[in-house]
């Protein structure tokens, strides 16, 4: 912006006056308020033994088969993922129920 507004590359566009560096409350907004405490997560010592899971969707363009969600389950300890495509939110704990069969077995 200042570069077109110094060299008057665009016609109509008033005269601009920029401060040199970055402002106070870009800085602020930029600035994490607490940093994440590393010491106490926890984290799985073992195979599932903690999953996390994320529901993505709807997405505004479905996929081939018409899916418009992604149902994501991931394991702590191996980081190993399994996706899940969906037509329906409603779909979800169907999957689950899935997904629990085959980790028990």
């Amino acid at each position: 912006m200042q570069q077109l507004s110094k060299n008057e590359m665009v016609g109509g566009l008033p005269n601009i006056s920029f401060s040199k560096g970055v402002c106070e409350g870009c800085v602020l907004g930029k600035h994490p308020i607490e940093k994440f405490d590393t010491g106490k997560t926890h984290r799985a010592s073992s195979p599932l033994d903690l999953i996390h899971s994320d529901l993505m969707g709807p997405f505004p363009h479905p996929s081939i088969n018409k899916e418009r969600y992604v149902l994501t389950f991931i394991d702590d300890f191996s980081r190993y993922t399994w996706v899940h495509l969906l037509r329906a939110k409603s779909e979800v704990f169907a999957h689950f129920e899935d997904f629990k069969a085959l980790v028990e077995t």
